[in-house]
């Protein structure tokens, strides 16, 4: 969730001030990161003429370590008396304290917060202004340049329109650094031209090599542009609705004759049919922000040539009332990052990200600091052991959580999936499960570096992005390896010559109450006989937009449909040639009736989590699951904080002892149900099922189940480590989205196990031939 909004959007003074201003505005700072804003002020002037005062510089990167020779961008942010923060790193003075091992430039409009290393060491690179210093650890190693990695691996474009590369520095000790913005990029034919930046645009259709050279090595990858035509624009977030004061990302996604999709955010011309309610803008760095003026309800265009998609921008008069920071009261290993999120809940019940658009502190930047440069925004990095509170501000309203940095030093690296064949040309998602020494498990997939044993047959990538994500070159098997701090875990990808013969969209028939949404995945069925989810490579459509609009812009958004109207359409997944069968949604005009909140009357430990599921009933008896769609609250978050971020709504954690009222509230319906938090030990952790026996090539998912003292028990199923005795017979994965789920590989037994603060449980699984 790294904010997509400006750093500079977070401060009390959008209290809307004049509508020419925010316009200037749009058009001068391009709503992005650095410069200065009408919003922020580029003194950090304050709110009704009251001059706010810079408090505090932050350097970002915070102790970063780079191979000698290479360079790395540092940026300076000041946070101001009034919660403000502004992108300083232009204005600042730079130093670094031992320029022998890496210098840092100074020179205005050049090369300033740019350090370059000339040996191995450590020193510190210093920003100051105002008055006010900030600074953080550079160290520089000897390691040597190994390769030039660039992402995406062979993509295709459609003639006119761009994509963006990224160049990945591979060191001898096996780190890496992005080096996009250092490399010398080429194109080898005049298909396309790419930018010094690494933004290639499609001249006409053909084919073409992107390269990227970086201290005397080269990476490259094929990139194709087609003759395909652009058919039509989707525009998402659809029907969204923000508060008075606040911006909004949107993302234009252009569907072509060829059934392919590609971003166009940044290529469409955008527009609001009513700019005095919300402008949006058509600037470098803040395409598609719209940032709301007044309530009401406007349309935004994205238009390409004529061809022309749009959605509708609801602004409400609603007040914020809170922020949310989650994790709740994570502990995580010193030297390791945690992305933190703020979801503002406001006085009309709704919920929004506001992760890029709030201001980040640290109450102990000795043990941890907290990003509030753009592109980074609430992204903590551990130093040392201890504890910091971090907080996220807006206005007068903050929401804080407590960080933990505990001595945990990892022991194993895991890679999902372990074993896997899929079809030449897919592409493939690996994850990397850090296993550290106090059975802590956390998600490195991003912090390791990836490589293939095979490039040739398998490629992966290591760019902001790309990270773990596979591509099937051709027939072969590929060694995929995670490393991180002088450790290393793999996995097996073997890629086969299958091609696709149809695709099956589930559910195939399903009713949903006007308002509410529907998730669908596309199941590829290959010639081979193999299936396999190809859910994020197709092109989703409904039949009628006035019923409902289906999303192809990527991530947990693709394929969920959303209910515009009452009537019936037809939902289709097309790669290629190929198109799925038609799957029916209805859209009812049913209303809420009641919210049903499970599990009902909880207990918990203190510390530990409890996932609650929001079911709603509505008039026509008809339930729908409507825990993502529902906004939460906790009567007392001193006691119990809960969850409204997309990726884990609904998420309760026991901060202190006593109980709190948790309730789930749609429009005007609301559901509850009370969490105790107690004081618990626990005892024992339950594997189940018991002693399955499942066949090869099948998978099981095992819960853990935790006992505690005073008789309460709860579902650890993601809080244990989880490993097999035998990883040839059957893997178990540690992935939060697939934790303790078992593939089978091979006949034979295999011992399953779940393990937390030194309790193990355990069953037997079989798989049959």
């Amino acid at each position: 969730m790294k904010g997509i909004f400006s750093n500079q959007v977070g401060r009390s003074g959008l209290l809307l001030l004049l509508l020419v201003s925010v316009v200037v505005c749009l058009a001068g700072c391009g709503g992005g990161g650095g410069g200065t804003d009408s919003g922020t002020g580029g003194t950090g002037s304050g709110t009704g003429g009251t001059a706010a005062t810079l408090i505090s510089i932050s350097v970002s990167p915070t102790s970063p370590t780079i191979a000698n020779g290479t360079s790395q961008k540092f940026d300076a942010t000041g946070i101001f008396s009034d919660n403000t923060v502004q992108d300083l790193t232009a204005d600042a003075s730079w130093v670094s304290t031992t320029p022998s091992v890496a210098t840092v430039g100074d020179l205005a409009g050049v090369n300033k917060g740019l350090a370059s290393a000339l040996a191995a060491g450590t020193t510190t690179i210093t920003a100051t202004y105002g008055g006010k210093t900030g600074s953080t650890l550079l160290m520089v190693t000897a390691a040597t340049l190994t390769t030039v990695e660039v992402s995406p691996t062979n993509p295709s474009i459609a003639n006119g329109t761009s994509r963006q590369f990224r160049a990945v520095a591979i060191f001898s000790d096996t780190s890496k650094q992005d080096v996009t913005a250092y490399a010398a990029w080429s194109s080898s034919t005049p298909s396309a031209t790419i930018t010094s930046a690494g933004l290639a645009t499609g001249v006409s259709s053909g084919t073409t090599t992107i390269s990227a050279s970086y201290g005397g090595l080269s990476g490259a990858t094929t990139l194709v542009v087609t003759a395909a035509t652009l058919v039509s624009i989707e525009v998402t977030p659809i029907n969204a609705s923000i508060a008075v004061g606040l911006p909004r990302q949107f993302t234009a996604i252009g569907i072509y004759t060829d059934n392919t999709t590609q971003n166009l955010t940044q290529s469409v011309t955008w527009s609001s049919v009513n700019s005095a309610i919300a402008v949006i803008s058509n600037a470098q760095g803040s395409y598609g922000l719209a940032r709301s003026l007044t309530a009401g309800t406007t349309t935004i265009r994205a238009t390409s040539g004529n061809v022309q998609g749009s959605t509708s921008l609801t602004v409400t008069s609603a007040t914020l009332l809170g922020l949310d920071v989650t994790p709740a009261i994570p502990s995580i290993p010193a030297g390791l990052q945690q992305q933190f999120s703020a979801t503002g809940t406001f006085s009309d019940s709704t919920t929004k990200d506001m992760t890029s658009e709030v201001t980040w502190t640290s109450t102990d930047a000795g043990v941890s600091t907290v990003s509030n440069a753009t592109g980074s925004k609430g992204l903590a990095a551990t130093l040392i052991q201890g504890t910091a509170t971090i907080t996220a501000t807006f206005g007068m309203i903050s929401g804080s959580t407590l960080l933990t940095v505990i001595p945990a030093t990892i022991v194993t690296i895991e890679v999902d999936p372990f074993d896997l064949n899929i079809p030449r040309g897919s592409s493939q998602q690996f994850t990397a499960a850090g296993i550290y020494s106090d059975d802590t498990v956390i998600d490195i997939t991003a912090e390791v570096t990836w490589s293939s044993s095979a490039a040739s047959v398998a490629t992966v990538g290591n760019g902001t992005g790309a990270n773990g994500i596979a591509t099937a070159i051709a027939p072969g098997t590929a060694t995929i390896t995670a490393s991180y701090q002088g450790i290393a875990g793999s996995a097996t990808l073997t890629v086969t010559s299958p091609t696709l013969k149809s695709i099956a969209v589930t559910p195939v028939t399903s009713s949903i109450a006007l308002g509410t949404s529907q998730q669908y995945n596309a199941i590829g069925t290959y010639s081979d006989n193999s299936t396999r989810d190809i859910s994020d490579s197709v092109t989703w459509s409904s039949t009628s937009l006035a019923v409902a609009v289906i999303s192809n812009a990527g991530g947990d958004t693709n394929g969920l449909a959303i209910s515009t109207a009452v009537g019936s359409t037809t939902v289709h997944a097309t790669a290629g040639s190929i198109v799925s069968n038609g799957a029916t949604l209805t859209v009812t005009s049913a209303t809420l009736q009641s919210i049903v909140v499970t599990p009902s009357n909880a207990t918990i430990g203190r510390k530990f989590s409890q996932q609650f599921t929001a079911t709603g009933i509505f008039s026509d008896t008809s339930v729908q699951v409507l825990t993502k769609q529902v906004t939460w609250s906790s009567s007392n978050t001193a006691v119990v904080v809960i969850s409204n971020a997309s990726n884990s709504s609904g998420l309760a954690t026991g901060v202190s002892l006593g109980s709190s009222t948790i309730t789930a509230r749609f429009g005007a319906i609301t559901g509850s149900t009370t969490l105790t938090v107690i004081n618990a030990t626990l005892q024992a952790i339950v594997v189940t099922p018991v002693n399955p026996s499942i066949s090869v090539n099948s998978k099981q998912q095992f819960t853990a189940t935790g006992s505690f003292t005073g008789g309460i028990t709860q579902d650890f199923t993601k809080l244990v480590k989880w490993t097999s005795s035998n990883k040839n017979i059957a893997f178990v994965s540690n992935g939060y989205s697939k934790r303790g789920l078992a593939t089978a590989a091979r006949a034979g037994t295999t011992t399953i196990s779940a393990t937390k603060s030194g309790i193990v449980g355990n069953t037997l699984l079989t798989v049959t031939p």
